[in-house]
């Protein structure tokens, strides 16, 4: 048996968030059953209410998110990608769970400065190309205690592997498909001017 199909018999997704894996995966990194089930799980043991991705990979993320959050729970979905915030916007009615997700088209760097600092459970960061100002972004949403996912790490620069290895507030991991994943245990530092 491979992993794949491991992964599809011990977490079967239903037909409608298997129709719009099958649909926004031709054009978006979607990620896979069992990196899916992962965040549900971190988000489940986490006890997660307010969560934001930065980059919304069509829907797949959010929902299985919110199959393990707090049936309260929000996901504040930033897409800067016009064309996928479109069919993140027909995933969630598709889906059922407009209640419950807040999606914001535009640039990380710039939507970002609506959401409070310090309020969020889970930042996972999803674009393709991520970068050291995504990181940032993700570390100033983050309130201590909460969880910061990077996937595909890998894909970005020296700086970004600098930056998430010199990161004084957290506890890294680093799994073998190049996600990132670290708790914000404390603040940071205060840093004094010389």
């Amino acid at each position: 048996m491979d992993v794949s199909a491991l992964q599809s018999t011990i977490h079967p997704e239903d037909d409608v968030l298997a129709g719009v894996r099958a649909r926004v995966g031709q054009s978006v990194k979607v990620p896979d059953v069992g990196t899916s089930a992962l965040l549900s799980h971190l988000a489940e043991q986490r006890n997660v209410r307010h969560a934001v991705l930065l980059g919304t990979t069509g829907g797949v993320t959010a929902a299985w998110l919110l199959d393990g959050m707090d049936p309260r729970g929000i996901v504040t979905c930033i897409e800067p990608d016009t064309r996928r915030h479109g069919l993140m916007g027909d995933a969630i009615a598709e889906l059922g769970i407009a209640d419950h997700v807040r999606l914001i088209n535009g640039s990380p760097a710039e939507t970002s400065e609506r959401l409070r600092d310090g309020n969020y459970d889970l930042v996972v960061v999803q674009v393709d190309t991520p970068d050291v100002a995504l990181a940032a972004i993700a570390a100033r949403l983050l309130r201590v205690g909460g969880m910061v996912v990077v996937r595909h790490a890998e894909a970005g620069d020296a700086d970004l592997a600098a930056s998430l290895a010199d990161t004084p507030w957290a506890t890294p991991v680093v799994l073998s498909d190049g996600t990132y994943l670290a708790v914000r245990d404390r603040d940071p530092e205060p840093t004094h001017p010389s």
